[in-house]
């Protein structure tokens, strides 16, 4: 089964493919980007990109996670601005965790929430999950008002909860639950 594609006004959602390495790099070695991402190191190089993608084929295949290239639709050039995914592994008990970054290019645009949007309507249209879970450092609340916008609710925050290079970061927990998405949907 092939991963889907997801469209909206401005993006089109796809799989990452090995074309996309060049521009993976440059998007990706911007320090804000991997300043506020665990997953994104810096730098982040030609290397890296291709470490990065080898993976994301085989974890959507086996349901671990399906990983977006985010980028401008056709009209608008199709340019790689970053990604969204969807963490799957506890999809049997109905959750999955959004992740999702963008170079700083594209920030404060809308384009983060219009990605993650697009992502959190396939999770619970398509794959029938009933919740959906997603963090951000403490110290990128641009982040959560993504999340926010999107309907997820503020559950809490954990300081020192997860490991950046040296650094224990403080977090901020949210979840979306089914209910919350069709009551807003409706």
């Amino acid at each position: 089964m092939s991963q889907p594609i997801l469209t909206t006004e401005r993006l089109l959602l796809r799989p990452f493919c090995p074309e996309d390495a060049p521009a993976l790099a440059l998007v990706a070695n911007d320090f804000g980007v991997a300043d506020t991402t665990v997953a994104v190191k810096h730098p982040f190089d030609l290397t890296a990109a291709y470490e990065w993608m080898a993976p994301l084929k085989d974890a959507y295949e086996t349901g671990i996670r399906t990983t977006w290239a985010v980028t401008l639709n056709q009209e608008y050039s199709g340019l790689l601005m970053g990604m969204v995914s969807l963490s799957t592994e506890e999809a049997d008990q109905g959750v999955a965790e959004l992740g999702y970054w963008l170079g700083s290019p594209y920030w404060r645009q809308g384009f983060a929430t219009e990605a993650a949007r697009a992502a959190v309507t396939y999770a619970f249209e398509n794959l029938g999950l009933i919740r959906l879970q997603a963090y951000h450092f403490t110290r990128n609340p641009a982040s959560g008002s993504v999340l926010l916008k999107l309907g997820f609710k503020e559950l809490c925050q954990r300081p020192q909860a997860v490991r950046k290079g040296n650094t224990l970061e403080d977090i901020v927990i949210y979840d979306y639950l089914i209910g919350d998405y069709q009551a807003k949907n409706k």
